[in-house]
């Protein structure tokens, strides 16, 4: 070694004293052994290596592991984005459930619905006065859809949420209200309050905005309607003074309101009211409907372009729905034609398990969404 190298490393550096002490062989006990085995700053340095490697190779592993499984989960999440668009469920996708559920102030009081009593006359049915809370109707009416505010521009009955949509009236609070009463979460509810599978069905979206003279009439739901919920969304009612009854849904034992056996609903503050059709399940009955709003001379809430106010959101879920066509008869019962009869168009329905529905060939009406399992 060259005279620099001796000076840079003398006897008596401490880099010197360590490289010597540790591995220069010493003799113990008649033997020659090599001091790195008796050094224990030594041991616990190569052993504080080797614990590292070891914890360095599983992480590795783990982010290998779990960047494939992200990617397969990526994959399926696409494949089922796929398939909701083609049937009109990408809103669905758009958060989870229970995002979707307590988002902002208006969350379902999915709680109360199910301790709520089961009244079994005349029909079973439910009824939770205050399904949403005040503030959350406040945000619902604040982007209610315009045009069901007025009689001029509505025309009254329900309108279905596909009609508006294309108007561009389905929109912030009450966009995300909509799609909370369309939610697997509150399907599985009405399953357990009534008993009843909705699992293979069609989830139908209708609204309302005011009651007309012609609304109201006592009318059965078709086979095809298992379970009916709605809820009222008026934030008052306005209308007691001016008829106690009207506009307040009764059900009914038969085709006439004195066969009421239960109070007339409160039609308003948030309340839901749903009931199980007993056509569905073979059985007669199911008759619904309220007292009339009848013209005054005085007035009235029907002598205004602003109507009756009567907003509520109507889900039904049904094992068909109508592609297109007439019906030959309505609620039960034939339609009257007079003067020449009208051909009419072929009624073509589909239902839940139709493969065309599975894979988006065929279009749903608009306000329908499959019931997602």
């Amino acid at each position: 070694m060259s005279s620099s190298s001796s000076s840079s490393y003398s006897s008596s550096s401490p880099f010197y004293e360590f490289v010597f002490t540790t591995f220069t062989p010493t003799r113990v006990g008649g033997n020659t052994v090599n001091s790195i085995g008796n050094n224990r700053f030594l041991s616990f340095f190569f052993f504080a290596l080797v614990v590292f490697l070891f914890f360095l190779l599983t992480a590795t592993t783990t982010t290998t592991t779990t960047t494939t499984t992200t990617t397969t989960a990526n994959a399926d999440l696409g494949g089922a984005a796929s398939v909701a668009s083609a049937v009109g469920f990408e809103d669905t996708l758009k958060m989870s459930e229970s995002e979707l559920l307590s988002s902002s102030s208006c969350s379902l009081r999915i709680d109360d619905l199910l301790t709520a009593r089961v009244s079994k006359k005349p029909f079973e049915h439910v009824y939770v006065p205050g399904f949403i809370s005040k503030e959350c109707l406040r945000e619902v009416n604040r982007d209610f859809p315009e045009s069901l505010k007025r009689i001029s521009s509505y025309g009254g009955g329900n309108i279905d949420e596909g009609a508006l949509r294309k108007r561009n009236e389905i929109g912030g609070s009450f966009e995300a209200f909509l799609d909370s009463m369309a939610s697997a979460t509150l399907r599985k509810a009405f399953e357990q309050v009534f008993q009843t599978d909705l699992s293979n069905t069609f989830i139908r979206s209708t609204i309302r905005g005011v009651a007309t003279r012609e609304d109201g009439r006592i009318h059965a739901d078709d086979a095809s309607k298992i379970v009916t919920a709605l809820v009222y969304l008026n934030e008052e009612w306005v209308h007691e003074s001016e008829c106690g009854e009207c506009g307040k849904l009764q059900l009914l034992a038969r085709r006439d309101l004195r066969s009421n056996s239960t109070p007339a609903n409160d039609a308003y503050g948030g309340n839901l009211l749903a009931f199980k059709n007993p056509a569905a399940f073979g059985k007669n009955g199911g008759f619904h409907g309220f007292k009339k709003f009848s013209p005054r001379t005085d007035g009235g809430c029907l002598s205004q372009d602003a109507g009756c106010e009567r907003k509520m959101v109507q889900i039904n879920y049904q094992t068909r729905v109508k592609l297109f066509g007439d019906d030959e008869k309505k609620n039960g019962r034939r339609r009257q034609t007079t003067g020449k009869k009208k051909k009419q168009q072929k009624v073509v329905y589909v239902r839940p398990n139709d493969p065309r529905v599975r894979d988006g060939s065929v279009e749903l009406p608009g306000g329908v969404r499959l019931a997602i399992v």
